[in-house]
């Protein structure tokens, strides 16, 4: 008799992740997951984390040949979880600081419009964590592209130029390639804006 899916159905799962795939991949991964006793998402968790214990963080390629990969690049991703992640998210992105080249691409563009401000960013280089922490939503919904999120929100940014700090890599291409002066002006204020005595 077949044993019933393991779905576990008991795991909380807060998040949705939508991956653009080809149709065979996905065939074969719902065979895979049915022959496996799993659900497609229970199957799909299953392989990413066995590939946290493979991937290497830190990596450096260089070394003695024949040296263990581990010595030579650093830990498996599944060793520094609790360094790199944590649910909260005011706390999971103060870890991530630790260890910017890891910062979301949401968590990049919250740290650029902090930068701005000298309350949330102090002369001496480190942050107000808890102010930030009371005003989150606040700071996620300007950054989300609302002006009006909240009034004390504007105090902490006056009159910066948050749109240029929220702006992605492919925006600030753009406007690279439509005006240069436009954009070195906006750049060099926002570099200025964001020094600090103690950096």
């Amino acid at each position: 008799m077949k044993q019933p899916k393991a779905d576990r159905s008991d795991v909380a799962r807060e998040v949705t992740l939508t991956v653009r795939t080809m149709k065979r991949i996905k065939s074969l991964a719902e065979i895979a997951a049915r022959e496996s006793d799993r659900s497609l998402s229970h199957h799909v968790e299953t392989l990413l984390l066995a590939d946290f214990e493979r991937v290497i963080v830190g990596r450096i390629d260089e070394g003695e040949p024949g040296t263990p990969l581990t010595q030579v690049c650093g830990r498996p991703l599944s060793e520094i979880v609790d360094e790199v992640y944590n649910d909260d998210d005011v706390s999971c992105l103060f870890k991530r600081l630790r260890h910017p080249r890891y910062l979301s691409d949401e968590q990049h563009k919250l740290v650029r419009m902090f930068k701005l401000s000298p309350i949330l960013y102090r002369n001496d280089g480190s942050w107000d964590e808890s102010l930030i922490r009371q005003n989150w939503d606040a700071l996620n919904k300007r950054a989300e592209g609302y002006a009006d999120a909240s009034a004390i929100v504007g105090e902490f940014f006056g009159n910066a130029d948050v749109e240029f700090a929220l702006m992605s890599e492919a925006d600030h291409i753009k406007l690279w390639r439509a005006d240069k002066d436009e954009f070195m002006r906006r750049n060099t204020r926002y570099e200025e804006a964001t020094k600090r005595r103690g950096r």
